[in-house]
């Protein structure tokens, strides 16, 4: 499981309520350089998918896990 990037949603959330530059500065560290999501030189495109392969058309994206995106 990714709880670094999970818990930097609380400092993210914090920083939105106080203003607060050093937590908001914080949350994107933590969200950044924790485990699960790729780190910030990973390309972060999304690949549009249609067809007869998808029941639904839509847009993926490849570097991101449902268990990743679920914290």
């Amino acid at each position: 499981m990714s709880l670094v990037q999970g818990h930097s949603r609380l400092d993210a959330y914090a920083a939105s309520l106080t203003g607060e530059a050093a937590l908001a500065t914080r949350a994107w560290n933590k969200f950044g350089a924790g485990d699960g999501y790729p780190d910030a030189s990973t390309s972060w495109a999304t690949t549009r998918i249609d067809g007869p392969s998808v029941l639904n058309a839509g847009t993926d994206a490849p570097w991101i896990s449902t268990n990743s995106t679920a914290l």
